[in-house]
């Protein structure tokens, strides 16, 4: 007699099938495109229309069929990004725009927004505020070895959160001190523009925890297993800084797939989102502060 799995085990026939749509879906064609040629405008629109089959597809074929709220989800983070694609925040007047503090607000608040349907859809989807991770979680939960980084066993993320933010502050404030992108010589001009190095990295955390992060791995992890949620997350975030973002290039896939990976693990370990928000906002903190010594 045929055994099934449990509704909750992952399934190695779908692990494939989700790396595929998340590649296909990603900024992957975008890079392999600009090696021959500048990408055709209609390419984004392209890859929106084939997540949508993809949805459709799972939907309708019973062997895909644990995939469509990943499907689901999907689509609407790549659909997220549109508003702050198409710059509405410049049909603002431009007293409320002029200025790098004032514009970069109207850019948080659009993305806190658009947060906001995409947690209405995930909750449309999995309805249970701890499986979609809306939780602040065990913030002194264990931490589950990872040899290849030298995590042993009895690690707990009550302190090691902050190790890992603080890792993540002291490289990312390194690289962009060497790379010559933070002026220190410049930053008593930034003074008045202090504030920004301490708000802006908390919308952005959030926003892109709850955007980019949960709803992914809530409706991958136990389809396709944790590994390759934590994974395929940090492959689809780091792809998305090779041509957009800071840093950016290989670099920038390198040194932002990685944090990504640890601050999924966070997500998964303590069931919830809190200790990846703080883990990220540290992580921002040297990125807005390059942004305010340039405004300065």
């Amino acid at each position: 007699m045929e055994t099934k799995s449990a509704p909750d085990s992952p399934s190695r026939p779908l692990i494939p099938v989700a790396w595929a749509a998340m590649l296909l879906g990603s900024d992957l064609p975008d890079i392999v495109w600009r090696l021959f040629a500048p990408e055709p405008g209609w390419l984004g629109w392209g890859k929106l229309a084939l997540l949508g089959a993809f949805l459709l597809v799972t939907l309708g074929w019973r062997p895909l069929r644990r995939l469509w709220p990943f499907a689901m989800l999907f689509l609407a983070v790549k659909l997220s990004v549109l508003p702050n694609a198409l710059a509405w925040w410049t049909a603002l007047p431009p007293d409320l725009t002029s200025g790098y503090a004032a514009g970069q607000l109207a850019i948080q608040i659009g993305e806190l927004v658009v947060m906001l349907a995409v947690l209405l859809l995930l909750w449309a989807v999995m309805r249970d505020r701890r499986a979609s991770f809306l939780t602040r979680g065990d913030l002194s939960a264990p931490l589950e070895p990872v040899r290849w980084l030298g995590i042993g066993a009895g690690e707990r993320w009550s302190t090691f959160g902050w190790i890992i933010g603080g890792a993540m502050f002291a490289g990312m404030a390194a690289f962009l001190i060497l790379a010559g992108a933070l002026a220190l010589e410049r930053l008593p001009q930034s003074i008045p523009l202090l504030w920004t190095v301490a708000l802006f990295p908390a919308m952005n955390a959030v926003g892109e925890v709850l955007t980019f992060r949960v709803p992914l791995l809530a409706t991958t992890h136990a389809v396709i297993g944790k590994q390759n949620g934590l994974w395929l997350t940090a492959v689809y975030f780091g792809l998305a800084h090779v041509l957009h973002g800071d840093p950016r290039g290989l670099i920038g896939f390198v040194i932002i797939a990685l944090p990504v990976y640890l601050v999924g693990k966070s997500i998964l370990e303590t069931r919830g989102s809190l200790w990846a928000i703080v883990m990220h906002v540290l992580g921002d903190i040297p990125i807005f502060a390059m942004y305010a010594v340039a405004a300065a």
